[in-house]
Protein backbone atom coordinates (compact mmCIF):
# COMPACT_ATOMS: atom_id res chain seq x y z
CA UNK A 1 0.00 0.00 0.00
CA UNK A 2 2.98 2.59 1.07
CA UNK A 3 4.81 1.35 -1.95
CA UNK A 4 1.59 2.30 -4.31
CA UNK A 5 1.46 5.61 -2.65
CA UNK A 6 5.15 6.01 -2.92
CA UNK A 7 5.04 5.60 -7.01
CA UNK A 8 2.09 7.91 -7.09
CA UNK A 9 3.49 10.29 -5.32
CA UNK A 10 6.80 10.19 -8.04
CA UNK A 11 4.96 9.65 -10.86
CA UNK A 12 2.72 13.29 -10.03
CA UNK A 13 6.15 15.39 -8.99
CA UNK A 14 7.46 13.81 -12.67
CA UNK A 15 4.65 15.96 -13.72
CA UNK A 16 4.63 18.73 -11.72
CA UNK A 17 8.27 19.73 -11.78
CA UNK A 18 8.23 19.68 -15.61
CA UNK A 19 5.18 22.05 -15.46
CA UNK A 20 6.22 24.35 -13.12
CA UNK A 21 9.62 24.86 -15.11
CA UNK A 22 7.76 25.29 -18.30
CA UNK A 23 5.58 27.53 -16.42
CA UNK A 24 8.28 29.88 -15.22
CA UNK A 25 9.86 29.61 -18.74
CA UNK A 26 6.48 30.66 -20.30
CA UNK A 27 6.52 33.77 -17.83
CA UNK A 28 10.16 34.25 -18.43
CA UNK A 29 9.49 34.25 -22.39
CA UNK A 30 6.40 36.83 -22.00
CA UNK A 31 8.40 38.49 -19.96
CA UNK A 32 11.33 39.22 -22.63
CA UNK A 33 8.73 39.84 -25.13
CA UNK A 34 7.06 42.87 -22.92
CA UNK A 35 10.60 44.56 -22.68
CA UNK A 36 12.35 43.38 -26.13
CA UNK A 37 12.11 47.27 -26.91
CA UNK A 38 13.56 50.18 -25.64
CA UNK A 39 12.13 53.31 -25.20
CA UNK A 40 12.92 56.21 -27.09
CA UNK A 41 14.09 59.29 -24.88
CA UNK A 42 10.95 60.80 -23.31
CA UNK A 43 10.50 64.89 -23.05
CA UNK A 44 11.40 64.90 -19.42
CA UNK A 45 14.57 63.14 -20.06
CA UNK A 46 15.24 65.95 -23.51
CA UNK A 47 14.47 68.65 -20.62
CA UNK A 48 17.30 67.46 -17.97
CA UNK A 49 19.92 67.06 -20.58
CA UNK A 50 19.24 70.41 -21.94
CA UNK A 51 20.12 71.61 -18.08
CA UNK A 52 23.52 70.03 -18.90
CA UNK A 53 24.21 72.13 -22.46
CA UNK A 54 22.88 75.51 -21.29
CA UNK A 55 26.03 76.97 -21.58
CA UNK A 56 28.81 76.88 -24.87
CA UNK A 57 31.65 74.68 -24.28
CA UNK A 58 34.54 76.98 -22.44
CA UNK A 59 38.47 77.31 -22.99
CA UNK A 60 40.01 75.76 -19.92
CA UNK A 61 42.48 78.48 -19.17
CA UNK A 62 39.16 80.70 -18.68
CA UNK A 63 37.51 78.13 -16.30
CA UNK A 64 37.72 78.01 -13.03
CA UNK A 65 36.76 74.76 -12.52
CA UNK A 66 39.42 73.61 -14.86
CA UNK A 67 41.78 75.53 -12.63
CA UNK A 68 40.74 74.07 -9.21
CA UNK A 69 41.03 70.37 -10.74
CA UNK A 70 44.56 71.24 -11.98
CA UNK A 71 45.14 72.15 -8.57
CA UNK A 72 43.14 69.64 -6.37
CA UNK A 73 45.97 67.45 -4.80
CA UNK A 74 46.25 67.98 -1.22
CA UNK A 75 49.93 67.10 -1.15
CA UNK A 76 50.25 70.38 -2.76
CA UNK A 77 48.83 72.47 -0.91
CA UNK A 78 49.42 71.26 2.68
CA UNK A 79 48.38 72.85 6.18
CA UNK A 80 49.98 72.48 9.32
CA UNK A 81 47.97 70.92 12.43
CA UNK A 82 48.03 74.62 13.99
CA UNK A 83 46.31 75.66 11.41
CA UNK A 84 44.21 72.05 11.19
CA UNK A 85 43.20 73.31 14.94
CA UNK A 86 41.90 76.47 14.26
CA UNK A 87 40.06 75.35 11.52
CA UNK A 88 38.47 72.95 13.77
CA UNK A 89 37.41 75.31 15.96
CA UNK A 90 35.85 78.24 13.89
CA UNK A 91 33.90 74.91 12.34
CA UNK A 92 32.50 74.25 15.59
CA UNK A 93 31.64 77.32 17.07
CA UNK A 94 31.90 81.22 16.66
CA UNK A 95 35.86 81.23 17.41
CA UNK A 96 36.02 84.74 18.16
CA UNK A 97 37.70 84.13 21.62
CA UNK A 98 40.26 81.51 19.92
CA UNK A 99 41.03 84.26 16.79
CA UNK A 100 41.60 86.81 19.46
CA UNK A 101 44.42 84.35 21.49
CA UNK A 102 46.07 83.33 18.69
CA UNK A 103 45.97 86.84 17.15
CA UNK A 104 49.88 87.71 17.73
CA UNK A 105 50.39 83.96 15.70
CA UNK A 106 48.48 84.67 13.17
CA UNK A 107 49.88 86.90 10.53
CA UNK A 108 52.96 84.54 10.72
CA UNK A 109 50.69 81.50 10.37
CA UNK A 110 49.24 83.08 7.23
CA UNK A 111 52.50 83.80 6.01
CA UNK A 112 53.39 80.51 6.41
CA UNK A 113 50.28 79.20 4.51
CA UNK A 114 50.78 82.44 1.32
CA UNK A 115 50.81 79.49 -1.33
CA UNK A 116 47.32 78.71 -0.36
CA UNK A 117 45.66 82.19 0.12
CA UNK A 118 47.60 82.79 -3.35
CA UNK A 119 45.74 79.74 -4.88
CA UNK A 120 42.15 80.64 -3.60
CA UNK A 121 42.39 84.49 -4.37
CA UNK A 122 43.43 83.21 -8.02
CA UNK A 123 40.81 81.10 -7.95
CA UNK A 124 38.36 83.67 -7.53
CA UNK A 125 39.72 85.74 -10.48
CA UNK A 126 38.00 83.34 -12.88
CA UNK A 127 34.66 84.80 -13.94
CA UNK A 128 33.29 81.72 -15.35
CA UNK A 129 32.69 78.10 -13.93
CA UNK A 130 31.97 75.28 -15.78
CA UNK A 131 31.77 72.05 -14.39
CA UNK A 132 31.85 68.91 -16.79
CA UNK A 133 29.02 66.08 -15.61
CA UNK A 134 30.81 63.45 -14.36
CA UNK A 135 30.48 59.63 -15.89
CA UNK A 136 31.30 56.35 -13.90
CA UNK A 137 34.83 56.88 -14.67
CA UNK A 138 35.35 60.70 -14.52
CA UNK A 139 37.90 62.19 -12.22
CA UNK A 140 36.52 64.06 -9.18
CA UNK A 141 38.61 66.95 -8.24
CA UNK A 142 39.45 66.74 -4.32
CA UNK A 143 37.70 69.64 -2.93
CA UNK A 144 40.05 69.86 0.11
CA UNK A 145 42.41 72.68 -0.72
CA UNK A 146 39.88 74.71 -1.96
CA UNK A 147 37.72 74.32 1.34
CA UNK A 148 41.31 75.03 3.56
CA UNK A 149 41.89 77.77 1.46
CA UNK A 150 38.48 79.17 2.03
CA UNK A 151 38.74 79.02 5.36
CA UNK A 152 42.70 80.66 5.58
CA UNK A 153 40.75 83.44 2.94
CA UNK A 154 38.10 84.60 5.89
CA UNK A 155 41.05 84.52 8.77
CA UNK A 156 42.81 86.88 6.36
CA UNK A 157 39.94 89.09 6.57
CA UNK A 158 39.71 88.99 10.10
CA UNK A 159 42.91 89.98 10.37
CA UNK A 160 41.71 93.36 7.95
CA UNK A 161 38.87 94.11 10.45
CA UNK A 162 41.31 94.07 13.48
CA UNK A 163 43.90 96.04 11.93
CA UNK A 164 41.10 98.45 11.24
CA UNK A 165 40.98 97.78 7.47
CA UNK A 166 37.70 97.99 7.15
CA UNK A 167 36.87 98.94 3.67
CA UNK A 168 39.73 96.10 2.25
CA UNK A 169 37.90 93.67 4.22
CA UNK A 170 34.78 94.67 2.61
CA UNK A 171 36.35 94.59 -0.72
CA UNK A 172 37.68 90.62 0.24
CA UNK A 173 33.95 89.97 1.32
CA UNK A 174 32.57 91.29 -2.19
CA UNK A 175 34.67 88.97 -3.89
CA UNK A 176 34.00 86.18 -1.84
CA UNK A 177 30.43 86.57 -2.06
CA UNK A 178 30.45 87.41 -5.92
CA UNK A 179 32.76 84.03 -6.62
CA UNK A 180 30.71 81.55 -4.52
CA UNK A 181 27.44 83.05 -6.44
CA UNK A 182 28.75 81.96 -9.56
CA UNK A 183 30.11 78.78 -8.81
CA UNK A 184 26.39 77.93 -7.32
CA UNK A 185 24.41 78.54 -9.93
CA UNK A 186 27.26 76.30 -12.72
CA UNK A 187 27.28 73.36 -10.43
CA UNK A 188 26.33 70.31 -12.20
CA UNK A 189 26.76 67.68 -9.86
CA UNK A 190 25.83 67.23 -6.18
CA UNK A 191 28.98 67.42 -4.59
CA UNK A 192 30.09 70.83 -6.33
CA UNK A 193 26.22 71.86 -4.90
CA UNK A 194 26.73 70.94 -1.26
CA UNK A 195 30.91 72.28 -1.15
CA UNK A 196 29.34 75.77 -2.80
CA UNK A 197 26.58 75.35 -0.17
CA UNK A 198 28.96 74.60 2.84
CA UNK A 199 31.22 77.67 1.82
CA UNK A 200 28.33 80.14 1.62
CA UNK A 201 26.84 79.36 4.97
CA UNK A 202 30.55 79.45 6.57
CA UNK A 203 31.02 83.60 4.80
CA UNK A 204 27.74 84.65 6.25
CA UNK A 205 28.66 82.51 9.39
CA UNK A 206 31.94 84.61 9.85
CA UNK A 207 30.40 87.52 8.85
CA UNK A 208 27.86 87.32 11.35
CA UNK A 209 30.78 87.26 13.97
CA UNK A 210 32.34 89.85 12.44
CA UNK A 211 29.88 91.98 12.81
CA UNK A 212 29.26 91.13 16.60
CA UNK A 213 33.30 92.66 17.03
CA UNK A 214 32.10 95.82 15.14
CA UNK A 215 30.94 99.48 16.62
CA UNK A 216 27.68 100.47 14.34
CA UNK A 217 29.77 102.69 11.76
CA UNK A 218 32.17 100.16 11.17
CA UNK A 219 29.44 97.79 10.84
CA UNK A 220 28.22 99.70 7.90
CA UNK A 221 31.33 100.22 6.34
CA UNK A 222 32.35 96.19 6.42
CA UNK A 223 29.00 95.29 4.49
CA UNK A 224 29.38 94.64 0.65
CA UNK A 225 26.52 95.72 -1.50
CA UNK A 226 26.50 92.21 -2.51
CA UNK A 227 24.53 91.21 0.71
CA UNK A 228 21.32 93.64 -0.34
CA UNK A 229 21.24 91.32 -3.45
CA UNK A 230 18.93 88.30 -2.74
CA UNK A 231 19.79 84.94 -4.34
CA UNK A 232 18.25 84.78 -7.56
CA UNK A 233 15.88 81.14 -7.89
CA UNK A 234 18.38 80.11 -10.54
CA UNK A 235 21.22 80.30 -7.91
CA UNK A 236 18.94 78.13 -5.54
CA UNK A 237 17.61 75.85 -7.81
CA UNK A 238 19.37 72.55 -8.09
CA UNK A 239 18.39 71.67 -11.70
CA UNK A 240 21.69 71.66 -13.36
CA UNK A 241 22.76 69.65 -10.04
CA UNK A 242 20.33 67.33 -10.45
CA UNK A 243 20.70 67.27 -14.27
CA UNK A 244 23.99 66.05 -13.31
CA UNK A 245 23.34 63.20 -11.00
CA UNK A 246 20.97 61.85 -13.80
CA UNK A 247 23.43 61.98 -16.50
CA UNK A 248 25.86 59.79 -13.94
CA UNK A 249 23.28 57.72 -13.52
CA UNK A 250 22.09 57.03 -17.12
CA UNK A 251 26.01 56.66 -17.83
CA UNK A 252 27.12 53.74 -15.12
CA UNK A 253 23.91 51.56 -16.36
CA UNK A 254 25.05 52.20 -19.78
CA UNK A 255 28.76 50.88 -18.70
CA UNK A 256 27.51 48.38 -16.63
CA UNK A 257 25.24 46.79 -19.36
CA UNK A 258 27.67 47.26 -22.13
CA UNK A 259 30.26 44.63 -19.98
CA UNK A 260 27.72 43.19 -17.17
CA UNK A 261 30.01 40.28 -16.22
CA UNK A 262 33.03 42.00 -15.97
CA UNK A 263 33.00 42.83 -11.82
CA UNK A 264 31.47 39.29 -11.03
CA UNK A 265 34.80 37.44 -11.88
CA UNK A 266 34.11 34.12 -12.06
CA UNK A 267 31.26 33.48 -9.86
CA UNK A 268 28.71 31.31 -11.53
CA UNK A 269 25.58 32.02 -9.46
CA UNK A 270 26.23 35.76 -9.82
CA UNK A 271 26.59 35.53 -13.55
CA UNK A 272 23.61 33.37 -14.08
CA UNK A 273 21.36 36.29 -12.15
CA UNK A 274 22.95 38.89 -14.24
CA UNK A 275 22.01 36.91 -17.69
CA UNK A 276 18.78 36.44 -16.34
CA UNK A 277 17.58 39.88 -15.24
CA UNK A 278 19.64 42.09 -17.62
CA UNK A 279 17.09 42.28 -20.18
CA UNK A 280 15.03 43.73 -17.77
CA UNK A 281 17.19 46.71 -16.83
CA UNK A 282 16.34 48.95 -20.53
CA UNK A 283 18.36 51.72 -20.36
CA UNK A 284 16.52 54.31 -21.63
CA UNK A 285 13.60 53.50 -19.87
CA UNK A 286 15.17 53.66 -16.75
CA UNK A 287 16.40 57.26 -17.23
CA UNK A 288 13.39 58.60 -18.41
CA UNK A 289 11.53 57.76 -15.38
CA UNK A 290 14.70 58.65 -13.80
CA UNK A 291 14.02 62.02 -15.58
CA UNK A 292 10.30 62.29 -14.75
CA UNK A 293 11.31 61.55 -11.03
CA UNK A 294 13.78 64.07 -10.50
CA UNK A 295 11.69 66.75 -12.27
CA UNK A 296 8.80 66.04 -9.71
CA UNK A 297 11.31 66.38 -6.84
CA UNK A 298 11.63 69.72 -8.62
CA UNK A 299 7.65 70.61 -9.02
CA UNK A 300 8.33 70.39 -12.76
CA UNK A 301 6.61 67.04 -13.43
CA UNK A 302 3.82 64.91 -12.02
CA UNK A 303 5.35 61.89 -10.36
CA UNK A 304 4.48 58.48 -12.15
CA UNK A 305 0.94 56.57 -10.89
CA UNK A 306 2.79 53.14 -11.20
CA UNK A 307 -0.05 50.42 -11.43
CA UNK A 308 0.83 46.44 -10.87
CA UNK A 309 0.88 45.97 -14.78
CA UNK A 310 3.64 48.65 -15.49
CA UNK A 311 6.07 46.99 -13.36
CA UNK A 312 6.36 44.39 -16.32
CA UNK A 313 7.97 46.65 -18.20
CA UNK A 314 11.28 47.71 -16.86
CA UNK A 315 10.81 46.21 -13.48
CA UNK A 316 14.83 46.40 -12.65
CA UNK A 317 14.88 50.06 -13.62
CA UNK A 318 12.09 50.84 -11.76
CA UNK A 319 13.47 49.52 -8.78
CA UNK A 320 16.46 51.15 -8.76
CA UNK A 321 15.00 54.70 -9.11
CA UNK A 322 12.15 54.30 -6.50
CA UNK A 323 11.97 56.84 -3.67
CA UNK A 324 14.60 59.25 -4.89
CA UNK A 325 12.69 62.58 -3.66
CA UNK A 326 13.80 62.00 -0.01
CA UNK A 327 16.87 61.54 -1.34
CA UNK A 328 17.39 64.90 -3.06
CA UNK A 329 15.26 66.77 -0.41
CA UNK A 330 18.65 67.27 1.93
CA UNK A 331 20.39 68.98 -0.85
CA UNK A 332 18.21 71.80 -0.81
CA UNK A 333 19.75 75.66 -1.35
CA UNK A 334 16.67 77.53 -0.16
CA UNK A 335 18.44 78.45 3.15
CA UNK A 336 21.42 80.35 2.04
CA UNK A 337 18.57 83.45 1.71
CA UNK A 338 17.56 83.24 5.41
CA UNK A 339 21.43 83.50 5.92
CA UNK A 340 21.82 86.33 3.99
CA UNK A 341 18.93 88.08 5.67
CA UNK A 342 20.19 86.89 8.89
CA UNK A 343 23.47 89.01 7.99
CA UNK A 344 22.09 92.28 7.24
CA UNK A 345 19.45 91.39 10.59
CA UNK A 346 23.03 91.85 12.78
CA UNK A 347 23.20 95.82 11.42
CA UNK A 348 22.22 98.09 13.46
CA UNK A 349 21.32 100.70 10.72
CA UNK A 350 20.32 99.24 7.24
CA UNK A 351 20.71 102.47 5.63
CA UNK A 352 24.12 102.13 3.34
CA UNK A 353 26.17 104.69 1.68
CA UNK A 354 26.65 104.74 -1.83
CA UNK A 355 29.72 101.99 -2.68
CA UNK A 356 32.35 101.95 -5.53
Amino acid sequence: MKMRLLRKLTKALLWLIPGILLLALSLYALLLAINWQDEAPSADALLLQSFLQHDAPMADELNGYHFLQEHSDPALLPISDKLRALFAACERTDCHDELTAVSPDLPALIAEHQALLDFYQQLQMFSYWQETPLSHHSQIPSYQPVMHAHRLYLLHIWLKVQAGDVIAARQLLHNDLQFWRVVIRHNQHLLGSMISRGALERYFAFSQMLLASLEPEHQIALAPVGWHAPFSAEELSLERAIAGEWFFSSSYIDEVLAAPFNELGNRFAEQFTMWLLTPFLLPQATANDHATQLLACLGRSQPNDLRWYHWLYNPMGKTLKQDMCSHYQRYSLQELEQHRLDTLARLQNLSFPEQP
